[in-house]
């Protein structure tokens, strides 16, 4: 009898427990659908998986020990595909409204990792969705709530803290994010979602809002990807590349821009779910990127070419000036030289004729006054010719219709022997000499006597 009490009472435990397992296993499977809906990058169908899931785990008996797991889990969920999708206001609405549920028991739950998960995946999309405040106040106060825990260490708050450090750095309040990078730092490598890459990636993000150079900045990124990739999150690589691509392209060499899109296309192949309509966007924007860089570099070569073509035409002109310039400087010169020479020559014959004058009047008027007129002539001609040879040639080839007398009136002349002097001379009245004078300058063509005399010197050359 009482064997057949405790079978009938097993029975009955075991059929009551196949519907409560049945749900369990409805809520673990829309979980499941959710999960995998998100990968695919199909927000909207995640969403209402995850609400159901939540839905269905709230009417589980309380002596479940799943329930509270499952709704923290679906709870995560929602707010997590809520805050990357386009409905963050729905985020924190979920946040606010189950509040008491995502901390009750805090420092003792045994949903711990659950818990945290999911206040840090808030915080996280919060920053991602630029809602800094809210981030930076749930963070607070999670630290707040956590410092009476003896149950929590750093390691347990290091990926809320990274996300802080976001929201502080976009929120200038660089200080407070420099306060936690030591700690999250430390704890790089600790935990399987906090890696050297991560810190290096939210290095780079304060860096941005900071003084620091777009160099170091690239290179913390550069490093961030190299670690994703060694631990094969090739997810997260490709994030960091696209942030690389959107944010610096500006600032990347073309060397460096198809290095990024071949480990691009490394990442993508080996990443699991990424989003094709993404990567493809990252492509389409790399392809533009080329086109634009050939287009201006086609056109900075043709302007180099035509500048040139332009610096050799302006280099030509140039040297061509200054073979002109030297070439009339060389005339110049030569003409400063000949003049020189001319007025050298010049000033040799005016000596040479005041010395003859001068030795003419001394012989004539001082030595020997009464001396014979056509002695002194004969002396005064043997003179010219010896120190002029051309003279005599130059007036008869000249001016081959004078007579002896007006070829002597030339030579006294070039003397300047006043007409008084040179009537007396030639023992003629002074107004015969100046008729016969006149005749002179007709038959040289000359007006006056300034160009008389210029003729008469033109004979000595």
């Amino acid at each position: 009898m009482k064997f057949s009490l405790s079978f009938i009472l097993f029975l009955v435990i075991v059929l009551l427990k196949q519907p409560i397992q049945a749900q369990v296993n409805l809520v673990k499977d829309y979980i499941a659908s959710a999960e995998k809906s998100y990968r695919e990058g199909d927000y909207a169908s995640s969403l209402i998986d995850y609400q159901n899931a939540f839905s269905t785990s709230k009417d589980l008996s309380l002596n479940i020990d799943e329930k509270e797991p499952l709704q923290l889990k679906s709870l995560k969920g929602i707010i997590t595909v809520s805050g990357m999708g386009t409905a963050m206001e729905l985020a924190i609405e979920v946040f606010e409204k189950h509040e008491t549920l995502i901390y009750n028991n805090l420092c003792a739950s045994k949903n711990k990792a659950v818990t945290v998960g999911l206040i840090n995946n808030f915080i996280a999309v919060a920053y991602h969705n630029t809602y800094l405040d809210v981030a930076t106040e749930t963070y607070q106060d999670f630290i707040n709530r956590t410092e009476v825990c003896e149950e929590f260490g750093d390691i347990d708050i290091i990926q809320a803290s990274a996300n802080a450090v976001l929201a502080y750095s976009e929120l200038k309040q660089t200080s407070k994010a420099i306060e936690l990078l030591p700690l999250i730092k430390y704890h790089k490598d600790s935990i399987p979602n906090w890696s050297s890459a991560d810190y290096e990636k939210v290095l780079a993000i304060v860096k941005t809002n900071s003084s620091s150079s777009i160099k170091e900045i690239i290179e913390h990124y550069k490093k961030a990807a190299r670690g994703y990739e060694r631990s094969e999150n090739y997810r997260y690589a490709l994030n960091v590349y696209n942030t690389l691509l959107n944010d610096y392209v500006t600032n990347l060499s073309t060397e460096e821009l198809i290095w990024l899109i071949k480990k691009s296309k490394t990442a993508q192949e080996k990443a699991s779910y990424y989003h094709t309509d993404e990567y493809d966007e990252m492509m389409k924007q790399f392809g533009m990127v080329m086109l634009e860089r050939t287009a201006i570099e086609e056109e900075n070569k043709q302007l180099k070419n035509l500048s040139f073509v332009i610096i050799t035409i302006a280099l030509s002109i140039i040297i061509i000036l200054l073979l002109i310039t030297n070439k009339r400087n060389r005339e110049k010169k030569n003409i400063f030289k000949r003049l020189y020479t001319t007025e050298k020559q010049l000033m040799q014959q005016q000596d040479k004729l005041s010395l003859l004058k001068n030795n003419f009047i001394k012989q004539n008027y001082i030595a020997s006054p009464i001396k014979d007129i056509d002695k002194r002539f004969f002396d005064l001609y043997a003179v010219l010719i010896k120190d002029f040879p051309q003279l005599n040639f130059n007036i008869h080839n000249t001016y081959p219709d004078l007579t002896e007398k007006e070829i002597q009136m030339i030579y006294l002349s070039l003397l300047d022997i006043s007409n008084k002097e040179s009537a007396s001379l030639l023992s003629m009245t002074y107004g015969s000499y100046r008729v016969a004078k006149n005749r002179l300058l007709k038959k040289m063509n000359c007006a006056n006597s300034d160009q008389f005399n210029k003729a008469t010197r033109q004979l000595l050359n």
